[in-house]
Formats: C-alpha cells, structure tokens, sequence
C-alpha cells in the first residue's frame, strides 16, 4: 500500500512536471485533487476499523493487566510469561494504534481542506507559477508522509490485532488458575472474540 501510494504521487508529479501557461494550472489543479483522493483513499481505510472491537480490546486488556499486577506474584513458566508478554505488547499497540488513528485523521482532514484551497487557488490563477509549484512539492511530501503512518498504522493494527487474539485464551486461563476458575466479574461481558 505504501509504494502504491508513493507510485501514485510519483505519477502524478511526472505527469504534470513539463505543462506550461494556462495549462500548467489546470494539471496542477488535477494534481492537487488527485492529492486529496490519495489521502481521502488513506482515510477511509483508517475509519474502517473496527472501533467496537478495538474499544474492547483495550478495555480487557486493561483489567486483565491490572490483575495480573495485582494478582500474579509467583513464578511463571516460559511459555506463560512469553504469552503475558505478547498479550502485554499486542495490548500497548492496540493503545497506540487508538490515540495514532486519532491524530492522522485529524491530520489528513487539515491537510485535505489545505489542499482543496490550493487546488481552487491554481483554479482561479491567484498564486505565481514558481510559488504554486513550491507549495505542490510540500503538499505531495507531506501527502506520503500521512499516507505511510496511516497504512502503517494499519499494519500495526492488524498486527496487533491478531497477537491480541491469540494470547488472550491462554492469558484467561492464566487468570483463571489465580482466581478460583473465574475471570474478574468487571470482563465478563457475552459478546465472545
């Protein structure tokens, strides 16, 4: 997806590199909105995410560590404690997959609605070719900036996602067997993973 991205802006950027006069802000113009669909195509992968899920990934993961700190004291075994930890890790991620998400959206809405008013200003011809190009160049760099962290984030999430899920049944059982066969009655919900 990343190279798709930068594949993207690289032809983009050939295609309008040699247009002169009047035409020259009419590519750039298409340019800016080709920009906007590349971020907007970002977008709405992010906002795809299962937020259900992911809400309640954090908040088990949550409980079921304060427990653990609360709870599990004595020594666990290697395959235990790489479990714990992987459920520990995934957990983190899952956190900061939340608040990055978060950030690049509100990140790509400031930089769509920049573009947009750059886009209408080559419509109307009301900047200077040299400055009109300047400010492209720093749409297209900051446009594959955003699109990485946001397919990246993506990455780390499904990632995450999928080492959550598989260390949580044995991270239950390993609660259970501290706790009298039971999970803290705070998790106990009915919707299963």
């Amino acid at each position: 997806m990343r190279y798709a991205a930068h594949s993207l802006v690289l032809v983009i950027l050939l295609l309008t590199a040699n247009c002169g006069g009047d035409e020259y802000y009419v590519n750039k113009s298409h340019t800016l909105d080709s920009l906007g669909g590349v971020i907007n195509a970002m977008t709405s992968e992010l906002e795809k995410t299962d937020t259900v899920f992911l809400q309640r990934s954090i908040s088990r993961y949550g409980y079921y560590r304060q427990f653990v700190r609360q709870q599990v004291s004595d020594t666990l075994s290697k395959n235990e404690a790489d479990v714990l930890q992987q459920f520990i890790s995934a957990g983190e991620r899952l956190g900061g997959f939340r608040v990055n998400r978060l950030t690049i959206l509100a990140r790509a809405r400031l930089l769509n609605s920049q573009i947009q008013k750059l886009s209408a200003d080559a419509r109307e011809r009301t900047v200077d070719e040299e400055a009109l190009g300047s400010y492209i160049h720093q749409e297209l760099a900051e446009t594959a900036r955003l699109t990485d962290a946001g397919y990246g984030q993506q990455k780390i999430f499904f990632q995450a996602q999928k080492d959550f899920m598989n260390s949580l049944t044995p991270v239950e059982q390993l609660i259970m067997a501290r706790n009298n066969g039971r999970l803290p009655t705070v998790i106990k919900d009915t919707v299963n993973f």
